[in-house]
């Protein structure tokens, strides 16, 4: 029961915002578009969860535990999907800042699993945006991924390969709290 406790704050914790106007503005075939489309989904899923937990729910501390357990498997498996959209949006558009965000996003819903995602993520942040003007902020979604050799790989990258001082810096203080997290 706690992991059913623990994927319900989860729900509850996920803040991911979608403006409607945005997603008007901009032309289906930009990389934007095409993000905030994914987000919009993502935000559908939520939704239609949060709805699935709320009739699972017997009482104030108990939940249809079959109920409860189809609910987080649809969710697992939508996330996944919208993960690999976004994964494959920053491979398509690696030169948009919209790559990051799309990559943070993965990081973000994904976290540590059950797929590969977040890994697939990683990979991607590596290959393609050590020396990125956003890459201090794709360093600290990646401090508590301790479970991943190649987060660390990467913060260390970009602290000594990234020719902003400023993206180094929040390089150097998301190695500090990945480190700190790590020894924990």
């Amino acid at each position: 029961m706690s992991g059913h406790v623990f994927i319900y704050f989860m729900f509850m914790l996920s803040t991911v915002v979608q403006s409607d106007d945005s997603l008007k503005s901009a032309a289906p075939d930009t990389a934007k578009a095409q993000f905030e489309a994914i987000v919009k989904q993502h935000d559908e899923n939520l939704r239609v969860y949060g709805a699935k937990i709320k009739a699972a729910r017997i009482s104030e501390t108990e939940f249809n535990d079959k109920e409860f357990e189809k609910a987080a498997d649809e969710y697992t498996t939508k996330v996944g999907h919208t993960s690999e959209r976004a994964i494959e949006l920053a491979r398509v558009f690696p030169n948009e800042p919209t790559a990051i965000d799309a990559l943070c996003f993965v990081l973000h819903t994904s976290k540590v699993g059950p797929g590969k995602h977040s890994e697939m993520a990683v990979d991607v942040l590596s290959d393609k945006h050590v020396v990125s003007k956003e890459a201090g902020r794709a360093c600290h979604a990646l401090v508590t991924f301790t479970h991943l050799p190649a987060a660390e790989s990467f913060i260390r990258q970009v602290l000594q390969g990234n020719p902003s001082q400023d993206e180094q810096g929040r390089a150097c203080l998301a190695l500090a709290r990945y480190l700190r997290y790590q020894a924990s």
